[in-house]
């Protein structure tokens, strides 16, 4: 089994699309999914698992849809992906240690130029 980290988005803000983590926790292990642990009421989760990450964004998403009630995105990567995000950070922290890294994942393609002046997005 694999390390994921899914980071879902829209989940408890401003009062919408509650999903109380103890009961994500018990919908993910009701999944199959193992030593399932969530980070404050984010819908950041860490947790092992079998399978491709779409399949698993799949599975999971159409469970939260019927116990919740709504679908929201979830972007997954697993642990070696993060650390090679947290590495390829362009602004380290020197003498601050490395404690702390924001940081945002998509799960669709890069936009390319911005819409509002047609040049090149940073990091181009």
């Amino acid at each position: 089994m694999r390390a994921w980290i899914g980071l879902f988005r829209g989940i408890n803000v401003g009062g919408h699309n509650k999903v109380p983590m103890k009961d994500l926790v018990t919908l993910l292990c009701g999944l199959g999914l193992q030593q399932v642990r969530t980070y404050i009421q984010s819908g950041n989760v860490v947790f092992r698992g079998s399978g491709t990450a779409a399949a698993l964004i799949e599975d999971i998403g159409a469970a939260v849809s019927r116990r919740f009630g709504f679908r929201p995105l979830l972007v997954l990567l697993d642990a070696k992906q993060l650390a090679q995000a947290a590495a390829a950070n362009p602004f380290p922290r020197r003498g601050r240690g490395r404690s702390r890294c924001t940081c945002g994942f998509s799960s669709g393609p890069r936009v390319r130029e911005s819409q509002a002046t047609g040049r090149p997005a940073l990091g181009e």
